[in-house]
């Protein structure tokens, strides 16, 4: 969908510890990692693009399940889809997202 960039992160190491993950980053004084419930849903909003930390908007996905629902609010163009592994969202302004 255009507005959305999708990457798929990168595993560095996995053992009994856990999992590290590898992602391009731009500069930023503020990473916020969220830990949501199942059944739970966030967003349900967009973004003028007014701020830096929102132009775009990233979100990563770390573990369980999320259906993510994107909706461009000027074209109405809309894109769906249930991400079962670690992905990275790039958001752009005037994409609603859930």
């Amino acid at each position: 969908m255009r507005g959305v960039e999708i990457i798929f992160l990168e595993i560095v190491k996995d053992d009994e510890r856990g999992i590290t993950f590898q992602f391009p980053n731009r500069a930023s004084s503020n990473i916020l990692l969220i830990k949501r419930k199942k059944g739970v849903i966030s967003g349900k909003h967009y973004h003028t693009g007014k701020s830096v930390m929102k132009n775009p908007e990233t979100i990563i996905i770390i573990g369980g399940e999320a259906e993510i629902t994107l909706r461009n609010v000027k074209t109405k163009e809309e894109f769906k889809e249930v991400y079962t592994k670690p992905v990275m969202l790039k958001i752009n302004p005037f994409i609603y997202h859930e």
